[in-house]
C-alpha cells in the first residue's frame, strides 16, 4: 500500500445562499461551493463565509429578509446575549483533506458544521472509534492498524481513501487551525469596514460558529 506523501487539511465553509443579498460584498449567491478559511482571503470571499454563517437570522418568521444590516445584525446580537435561543451560527463544511501526491481531496459531506470536527481530535486521542463527516458522499475517519483512514463512499458506488501517520494528520490540522486563527484575524477589520458599529457581534458570532476546543492527543 502506498502512503500519503503529504497531507493538507482546510477548514471549508459552503458559501451561497441568499438571492439579492447586498449588505456586504460577496462571491454571489446560490450555492457556490466551500471555501477554505485562511488568512489570505479576498473581501468578497469574507463576506460569502459570514453571510453563509449568520445567513439563519437573515430571515425572520414569515421567511422575509431583513431590510437593514441593524435589522440583521441586531438579530445576531440578541441570539448572541441570551444563550437560550436556538438559533445560534452554524457554519455548514469542515475539514477537507487532500493526498496532495496523489491529488485525491475529500470535502466533508452534507449535513455535517465545522464545529463537528472535533470529532477528528476525539479519535486521534483515543476517545472515539470514528469521526462522522457527513454524507453523499459518506465521509469518516478512524484509526486503523495505528493509522489514520479516510474514506468516501460515493451515491454511484465508488470509494476513495486516505491512509496517514498519525503524526502527518496532527500537523496538517495544526496548519489548518492557524489558518483559521488567520480568518479570525481578518474578521476584525473586514466588519469594521462593511459591518460599523457591529463588529463585536460578527466576530463573536463566526467564532462561536467556527472556533473549537483542541484537545491534543
Amino acid at each position: 500500500m502506498r502512503y500519503v506523501q503529504a497531507l493538507k487539511v482546510e477548514a471549508v465553509v459552503e458559501v451561497g445562499y441568499d438571492q439579492g443579498f447586498t449588505f456586504w460584498p460577496t462571491l454571489g449567491t446560490g450555492r457556490l461551493g466551500p471555501v477554505a478559511l485562511s488568512g489570505d482571503l479576498t473581501d468578497e470571499q469574507v463576506g460569502s463565509v459570514v453571510q453563509a454563517i449568520l445567513h439563519w437570522f437573515y430571515w425572520d418568521e414569515k421567511n422575509e429578509a431583513a431590510a437593514s444590516i441593524p435589522v440583521y445584525l441586531g438579530r445576531v446580537a440578541a441570539a448572541l446575549a441570551d444563550s437560550n435561543d436556538p438559533t445560534r451560527p452554524l457554519a455548514f463544511g469542515g475539514p477537507s483533506f487532500a493526498d496532495v501526491t496523489s491529488g485525491t481531496t475529500m470535502r466533508p459531506g452534507c449535513c455535517v458544521s465545522l464545529d463537528e470536527r472535533s470529532e477528528v481530535y476525539d479519535v486521534l486521542a483515543g476517545e472515539s472509534a470514528g469521526a462522522w463527516l457527513g454524507h453523499s458522499p459518506d465521509t469518516g475517519l478512524t484509526v486503523t492498524d495505528g493509522r489514520v483512514v479516510i474514506t468516501q463512499d460515493f451515491d454511484d458506488g465508488t470509494s476513495a481513501r486516505i491512509d496517514a501517520a498519525p503524526e502527518a494528520v496532527e500537523a496538517a490540522l495544526a496548519t489548518m487551525e492557524a489558518d483559521v486563527d488567520g480568518f479570525l484575524s481578518k474578521l476584525r477589520p473586514w466588519a469594521a469596514r462593511h459591518t460599523p458599529e457591529y463588529e463585536d457581534e460578527v466576530l463573536a458570532a463566526i467564532t462561536e460558529a467556527v472556533v473549537i476546543e483542541v484537545r491534543a492527543a
